[in-house]
């Protein structure tokens, strides 16, 4: 939180910063949830999150989403510009 707030700060009023994570599916329950969860133990050394989870961290780090690329299996990437009081948190194409 405190880096996004660093990067937020740093790019300034016309800045953009995109975050590039590595995708999971939203997961229910059952063997979808253990196929989920075993698959990111064996293979990613730290947890990584939904696109969902990752326009929550930045928006309380002061990002508002700009523009949301596909995602893939593999990865997902939002652009976001540092929100300023009173914005409107766009439509976000892909999303």
């Amino acid at each position: 939180m405190a880096i996004l707030r660093r990067v937020a700060e740093a790019a300034g009023p016309d800045g953009r910063v995109l975050l590039a994570e590595i995708n999971l599916p939203e997961t229910g329950t059952g063997l979808a949830a253990a196929d989920t969860a075993l698959r990111v133990a064996a293979t990613v050394p730290v947890p990584a999150r939904t696109v969902e989870a990752v326009k929550d961290l930045a928006g309380r780090a002061g990002l508002t989403p700009t523009w949301q690329g596909p995602v893939t299996p593999v990865r997902s990437v939002v652009e976001f510009s540092p929100a300023v009081a009173g914005d409107r948190v766009p439509e976000v194409a892909g999303a």
